[in-house]
């Protein structure tokens, strides 16, 4: 299986569509994409990453994506002071990696600035609705990795997704996209997530 994860076109987040200049790299994208020979389209309910997912499925006839409701937008600060710079996720973010923190240490919600953020409550929304589609998937969470437990030729694989030998069994591929914000690429024997274009993280050896 493979899943590539595209970001919207150029968005106007005022009105919450794509703007000319956006359309337009929708069109060059979905045209770019069409060789991947997509089975199935997810969008985020937003209007800018919809427009996206329907200039692939306009080209390609596929039918409209399916609306995946917990890839949105993320609130950040406390509740009292919402959209603050202070709680902003990403800006505190590159300020803790620059003082040589490691954020993927799985205890950072205790870093001061996302005790009582928002941003917490809604990344671990999105964790949590994220293992539940990839569960239907096949794709079952163990820490940072995903165990494989797709059904081959009638033979449960329960191996974790990072170990290549046990991909390289299952010889049938799904291509899906999902139109949003967050990056993840699916090869044919790794995975690969990115959030916000900042960082990745590859779950096996090979990446594609």
């Amino acid at each position: 299986m493979r899943i590539v994860i595209v970001r919207h076109g150029e968005p106007d987040y005022e009105k919450d569509c794509l703007t000319i200049e956006g359309r337009k790299q929708a069109e060059l994208a979905a045209k770019r994409l069409i060789k991947e020979h997509i089975e199935k389209i997810y969008s985020s309910p937003l209007g800018r990453a919809r427009e996206t997912a329907e200039a692939f499925s306009n080209l390609t006839g596929m039918k409209p994506a399916e609306i995946l409701d917990f890839m949105k937008e993320i609130r950040y600060g406390r509740e009292d002071d919402l959209y603050s710079e202070a709680g902003h996720p990403w800006s505190n973010a590159d300020k803790i990696a620059a003082e040589g923190k490691d954020l993927r240490d799985p205890n950072w919600r205790e870093l001061p600035v996302f005790i009582d953020n928002t941003a917490t409550v809604d990344v671990d929304n999105v964790i949590k609705h994220t293992d539940e589609w990839l569960s239907g998937l096949g794709y079952v969470r163990e820490g940072l990795y995903y165990r494989n437990v797709a059904v081959h030729c009638g033979v449960v694989l329960p191996r974790r997704l990072g170990d290549g030998d046990a991909l390289a069994h299952i010889q049938s591929a799904v291509p899906l996209f999902v139109f949003c914000h967050t990056h993840v690429v699916y090869g044919d024997n790794c995975l690969k997530i990115r959030f916000n274009s900042r960082k990745s993280r590859d779950a096996c050896a090979g990446t594609s």
